[in-house]
């Protein structure tokens, strides 16, 4: 992602992978980047209140263990007027299959499957419970064989956006909907997206979102 960035900025990386912290630091020597390795017990940024004008999150908040605390870290190291950019798997539908839970047995899944729609539930009157999977594939096997093996957190964009809005007093610029495509599969899709809280079914979660918190 750092190769996208362009210079004359100065910017920090955070990993919790020893081996990706060294690679950059090769890749990107003398060139304003500084990267920090993250402690994933902590779950805590070393950076002060309100030092980034922009913080970035790219496919990584399906993998914390507490993405409320994550999220929470995100928006404080935000300045006032700062932007929020995060991309991630957008797993709204409670019925998706996840390929992070296919070592498990029947009725693990179909216990996840209840609770999923218990969560999409809850989101109606504003609550949000922000589904975790522990011991997935990855953690489970030691190996990593298709996408989101080693997911952790469910995403699901419009959790992310409205617990934002409502406990952090973020305001949301952009976010990607599915516009949708011809076909069967794709008009399904599309007419799930006028669902309750299913507008952002379809899509990836792309969302830009702005912290106005100025106190």
């Amino acid at each position: 992602m750092s190769k996208v960035i362009p210079g004359g900025i100065k910017y920090y990386g955070v990993d919790s992978s020893l081996f990706a912290i060294e690679k950059a630091e090769k890749e990107h020597k003398n060139q304003g980047a500084n990267f920090y390795l993250f402690d994933s017990k902590q779950e805590r940024f070393h950076f002060n209140n309100g030092c980034f004008d922009f913080v970035l999150s790219a496919y990584s908040l399906e993998h914390f263990k507490n993405p409320k605390l994550m999220l929470g870290e995100m928006v404080r190291v935000l300045k006032p007027g700062g932007y929020l950019i995060i991309l991630a798997p957008n797993l709204e539908m409670p019925f998706s299959f996840l390929n992070a839970i296919r070592h498990k047995n029947i009725f693990f899944k179909i216990w996840l499957s209840a609770v999923r729609l218990a969560d999409y539930l809850f989101r109606v009157i504003g609550q949000y419970r922000f589904r975790i999977i522990k011991n997935n594939f990855t953690e489970e096997t030691g190996r990593y064989e298709k996408l989101d093996d080693d997911l952790t957190y469910v995403v699901s964009s419009y959790e992310v956006v409205n617990y934002l809005k409502k406990f952090h007093k973020m305001k949301k610029i952009f976010i990607k909907k599915f516009d949708g495509e011809k076909g069967i599969k794709d008009s399904i899709k599309k007419i799930i997206t006028f669902m309750t809280l299913m507008k952002y079914y379809g899509a990836v979660h792309f969302v830009i979102i702005q912290k106005t918190n100025y106190d």
